[in-house]
């Protein structure tokens, strides 16, 4: 893509940003604005990060994120892109301005997008009702993703006294286990030990894990160096039983990713992984914790066990015909193959 490159529609300008110039002219230390987030998806997803600035009236307004990938004849584009650990990727506005001003400048900037050549294109926003405002305007695929959130309080104790009963009894099992529970700088040997245990998790249902090692490595690195990321793992006589990473920044804890064998079942492991992050998150001065993801109804049961309450995200979508007649394709052929 070019520098410059503009389109101009009822006084509002677009301008394409690469990933260098993002790194120079945008800083933010929300997660996934993170320059070592945009470079973890990237080198480990296989993909192209650039931004569209635009103005109105000449200020500038809204800055744009977005990673871009193509599958097979298919332009795909997204903020984020499906499949890459990123949970939300709001528009960024950069001056206050009326809502009206705010639908006109996205629908401007998803009209970029289109005379691009994406077939597809997708938002996803930390809030819902943020992606229904903005939908007024363009008016494509609109719904409501789910996940659970635990407010950390100011007295882990509270905390502590929010966990359902079931819950309490599990972690203090684990704590009376001869299991140990370890925070640990990782190494690449530390990540290629996690995936391992995650293969095996996914053999029982004939699974392959959905994201590749050298995404994790990739992960683990830039966002260890960046000091967003903690790894725990528990041994038993030695031995790993479970894994599980967190990334984190000033206002929140994320759960990213866990794997466990048999072992871990029995001392009820999970139980106690997840209660020594929410102690970490209490301990940074971390407002809440995004336990990441419902819809599994066993996986839903655990997470509200930690007193944790549902959010939801807002999600808009584009697909042209051409893409939409591709992934129907896709998903017959998947389907014959199982």
């Amino acid at each position: 893509m070019n520098k410059g490159r503009e389109m101009r529609t009822n006084k509002i300008e677009h301008i394409i940003i690469n990933e260098t110039e993002l790194e120079h002219i945008f800083k933010k230390d929300d997660l996934f604005y993170s320059k070592s987030w945009r470079k973890a998806v990237i080198n480990g997803f296989g993909c192209e990060s650039f931004g569209i600035l635009s103005s109105f009236k000449g200020e500038n307004v809204l800055l744009g994120i977005y990673f871009q990938t193509t599958k097979g004849f298919i332009k795909l584009v997204g903020a984020p892109l499906p499949g890459t650990f990123t949970p939300y990727l709001d528009p960024i506005w950069l001056v206050e301005v009326e809502d009206e001003i705010k639908k006109e400048v996205f629908a401007s900037q998803f009209n970029y997008l289109k005379k691009m050549g994406f077939s597809y294109i997708e938002y996803r926003f930390e809030n819902y009702e943020d992606a229904k405002l903005l939908n007024e305007q363009v008016n494509i695929d609109l719904i409501k993703p789910q996940t659970y959130m635990l407010k950390i309080e100011d007295d882990i104790e509270q905390n502590w006294k929010n966990l359902k009963s079931v819950c309490r009894r599990n972690i203090r099992k684990a704590q009376k286990s001869d299991v140990i529970l370890e925070r640990f700088e990782a190494c690449e040997l530390d990540v290629e030990d996690y995936y391992e245990i995650l293969k095996v998790v996914f053999k029982k249902s004939d699974q392959n894990p959905p994201h590749s090692l050298k995404f994790f490595k990739e992960i683990v690195y830039r966002m260890q160096e960046d000091q967003k990321l903690l790894f725990l793992r528990a041994l038993l006589n030695n031995e790993i039983i479970a894994m599980i990473i967190f990334l984190y920044d000033k206002e929140k804890l994320l759960f990213l990713s866990s794997a466990s064998l048999p072992p871990a079942y029995k001392y009820a492991v999970n139980n106690l992984m997840q209660w020594e992050g929410i102690k970490f998150a209490h301990e940074k001065g971390i407002k809440y914790y995004n336990l990441n993801g419902k819809g599994v109804p066993s996986i839903d049961r655990f997470k509200e066990s930690f007193g944790s309450y549902v959010h939801s995200y807002g999600k808009l979508s584009y697909k042209t015909s051409i893409a939409r007649g591709a992934e129907f394709v896709y998903k017959k052929v998947k389907k014959v193959g199982k």
